[in-house]
């Protein structure tokens, strides 16, 4: 169970742009043919925090490989 809700955090706070986050583009950005000019970037919980400076994937997030934790001495 609480692998599941770490997941769930993660996916909210590195996946999922949040609409409330999002930023003004000082110019539109062309979309080349693909629908209308870009006016706003889109963040995550992450982003505003400062801890990446992307919207990441699920499959992103699923092959991180994780540094194990520093492990207590004499164990």
């Amino acid at each position: 169970m609480g692998q599941q809700l770490a997941l769930y955090h993660v996916y909210d706070n590195v996946v999922l742009p949040h609409a409330s986050l999002r930023q003004p583009v000082p110019q539109p950005l062309p979309t080349h043919g693909r629908g209308s000019a870009t006016q706003w970037l889109r963040s995550t919980a992450a982003m505003a925090a400062g801890l990446t400076d992307q919207v990441w994937t699920l499959r992103d997030v699923l092959l991180l490989r994780v540094p194990p934790w520093p492990q207590p001495a004499g164990l």
